[in-house]
């Protein structure tokens, strides 16, 4: 089924509007912007009035935000053959989709991933000497109250929670016919305590707190990270679950600053070297919530996130 609403004014992020639309209803398979647009397609039919009402909080909550920004660099290498490889290598059977926005990854792709993280590593943790740590998968829900993360990113999360401990639940679950029935009931599973961590850095964070720096610190991990994204996971790369590599800076402003300068121009080297085409420019994350101007125009304003 497909439903097309328009609206009227375009003083709006269409690309905030069309990400955060994804979560109007669960039924949505997909949106997409055509001229002023917007085309909803969905398994079972949706309230108009919802969707209409639902996209104009949107509009409103994603405003056009005004950035002069310079980029910090531009590279256009000429000589890039642009062919779109992916259609190519799923039909080879070298990646399988599990489930939308996970993935299994099969030689060669898993050695690339490999080797790619080993230049990452090279690249921008060596230099800095980063001490390697190992994360878990989830990080308590508090650790991410504390970063305010769940007040900015509450459609990402993803709850980790198991069959109460009680020997008759158990065995209920055992002989039950349906078993998405029974764990759908609350009585049936555990309080949520944990989730799947939606970004490496946050387990930096969280396992020091309340210590004292005396000095200087640069750590490095790769984890995996999980976020919800929706019918938004039909684009490959929207992914559910995903390796982040991240190399995390501890200490003194100026500390920060000096390596944040630093790892700017060993980026600029790192996509030379790789004969990557793009940009990096001052940006903003799309917070999903009604304070998303304030929080992305302070981010902008003072340039606390480059892409």
């Amino acid at each position: 089924m497909k439903k097309r609403i328009l609206i009227k004014n375009n003083n709006y992020e269409i690309n905030n509007v069309l990400y955060a639309a994804a979560f109007i209803d669960p039924n949505i398979i997909s949106v997409k912007y055509i001229k002023n647009g917007f085309e909803f397609i969905f398994k079972k039919k949706i309230n108009a009035n919802k969707l209409t009402k639902y996209l104009k909080l949107l509009t409103k909550r994603f405003p056009k935000i005004a950035s002069n920004n310079k980029p910090l660099f531009v590279i256009n290498n000429k000589k890039i053959i642009k062919k779109n490889y992916l259609n190519e290598i799923f039909n080879k059977d070298f990646i399988y989709k599990v489930d939308k926005g996970l993935f299994i990854y099969r030689e060669p792709i898993s050695t690339l991933i490999n080797f790619l993280d080993y230049s990452i590593v090279k690249s921008f943790s060596s230099p800095f000497k980063a001490k390697e740590e190992i994360y878990p998968n989830s990080i308590k829900i508090e650790s991410l109250m504390k970063a305010n993360y769940i007040k900015s990113f509450p459609e990402h999360l993803l709850f980790n929670c198991h069959l109460l401990e009680d020997i008759e639940t158990i065995n209920k679950f055992v002989k039950s016919s349906d078993h998405k029935v029974f764990l759908s009931r609350k009585k049936n599973v555990s309080r949520i305590k944990l989730v799947q961590n939606p970004s490496t850095c946050f387990h930096c964070y969280a396992s020091r707190e309340n210590e004292y720096l005396n000095k200087n610190k640069v750590f490095t991990a790769i984890s995996k990270c999980n976020r919800y994204e929706a019918s938004n996971h039909a684009n490959t790369g929207r992914m559910q679950e995903f390796s982040l590599r991240e190399v995390i800076f501890l200490g003194s402003p100026n500390f920060i600053k000096k390596t944040r300068l630093e790892t700017i121009k060993l980026l600029n080297q790192f996509v030379k070297n790789w004969q990557i085409n793009g940009e990096l420019i001052s940006s903003n994350d799309p917070f999903f919530t009604n304070e998303y101007k304030t929080k992305a125009n302070f981010q902008l304003h003072f340039d606390m996130k480059y892409e």
